[in-house]
């Protein structure tokens, strides 16, 4: 519709060779007794007349194919609003069509990718229950759906459709997908025992399926497997010292023995070569020996101990635990040649150990001196960074008719 109000009617019209004034364009007459031969009958879809001030200011010929590749066109230009109102008039004058399946699930993600999640939603529901025997989109567009409740936070939703998923006929790969993406959604409600049995599931079936010449990249096998790293972190970080001395060591042993076992998962998730995951996971490594090195400065000491007692335990304290930095220190710059050997650029996780690695590296010369490691010299490395495996949970490409 223009900018200006416009009264907009749509008719069918029916031209042949004789006018037809009273039937419905969706039916056809009888010939006339006396008529020997078919009439030739040409059928014209949907026409819209603009009217201003009851007079009409355009006509326009709808054409159901030139419809459908303009809003393709549009989506494929990142045009979703534009692309989401073709995709409503095929659905309104053409409800009928075979293209009424495609139009409605890519009206979805034009929604979704515009980051209208709530009528997002409201059309992948609208979608599976229209559309019941269109199995593999109905699985789709529940894909679909869960994300955009990840999207607004509302992870017991995401869950519930992923349970239904999960209860379904899915291939290897969706399961996989479907697996970390509920431990993922568990994980966000702090329901950390209902989530690590899911993402150990989804690594194990992503485990199984390797071949050794062959390795295959998954997304979420690397989501999976970082999570029950942080899920271990978690417990680490939570873990405070307090008096007396015994407790003290057996919180000392509790955060050491976290701190190893999260490693060991970060590093599987390493092996796994997804690029994305890998740089978080090395990243909070560094993290979890720099929270190390603070936990223990800011422990309680034994309250018999004088002033002077207190700044020589302190002082010898910092000097034990500076090991702690001095790890953190070459897992932040590990993380960094690995970006740059992948080819990586502003991406989350790459700044954030940036922004750590500077921070740390100052505070560590203004202490304890040089650093463990010459420092890196600025020389570009080629990119070589692998190729991400396609999620088999869809992407945010429009369906093809």
């Amino acid at each position: 519709m223009n900018a200006w109000s416009l009264k907009t009617f749509v008719v069918w019209i029916v031209l042949g060779g004789h006018s037809i004034p009273s039937q419905r364009a969706n039916q056809r007459t009888s010939p006339s007794p006396r008529t020997t031969r078919t009439q030739p009958v040409l059928r014209l879809g949907p026409m819209l007349f603009h009217v201003k001030q009851g007079k009409v200011k355009r006509v326009e010929q709808l054409d159901l194919k030139e419809l459908y590749q303009v809003s393709a066109k549009l989506y494929q230009q990142k045009k979703y609003r534009t692309a989401i109102q073709l995709y409503k008039r095929i659905l309104k004058y053409f409800p009928k069509s075979t293209y009424r399946y495609a139009a409605l699930y890519n009206l979805g993600l034009a929604y979704e990718n515009s980051k209208q999640y709530t009528k997002a939603i409201k059309t992948y529901r609208s979608f599976i229950q229209k559309h019941p025997k269109q199995k593999a989109d109905v699985r789709h567009a529940r894909f679909r759906m869960a994300s955009c409740y990840e999207e607004r936070k509302e992870w017991q939703q995401a869950f519930q459709i992923y349970d239904v998923l999960l209860q379904k006929d899915l291939s290897t790969d969706d399961r996989i997908d479907a697996l970390a993406a509920a431990g993922r959604a568990m994980f966000k409600q702090k329901r950390y025992a209902q989530a690590r049995p899911l993402l150990r599931l989804a690594v194990v079936l992503h485990t199984r399926r390797q071949k050794p010449k062959k390795p295959i990249i998954s997304e979420a096998a690397a989501m999976a497997q970082y999570y029950r790293g942080r899920s271990l972190d978690l417990r680490f970080r939570r873990r405070k010292f307090n008096l007396p001395v015994a407790q003290l060591k057996k919180d000392l042993d509790y955060k050491a023995g976290h701190l190893l076992k999260a490693q060991h998962q970060y590093f599987a998730t390493v092996r796994l070569r997804h690029s994305d995951w890998a740089l978080a996971a090395v990243y909070r490594i560094g993290e979890m020996y720099e929270k190390m090195y603070l936990d223990m400065m800011k422990a309680p000491y034994p309250k018999d101990l004088k002033p002077m007692e207190i700044r020589i335990y302190r002082e010898e304290l910092r000097k034990r635990v500076k090991i702690l930095l001095d790890k953190a220190l070459v897992a932040y710059r590990h993380n960094l040649q690995l970006a740059q050997r992948i080819g990586i650029a502003n991406n989350r996780w790459q700044t954030l150990t940036q922004q750590r690695f500077q921070a740390l590296l100052d505070f560590y010369v203004k202490n304890f001196g040089k650093p463990p490691f010459a420092l890196p010299t600025s020389r570009p490395a080629p990119s070589t960074r692998p190729t991400k495996a396609p999620s088999s949970r869809p992407t945010s490409q429009p369906a093809q008719q």
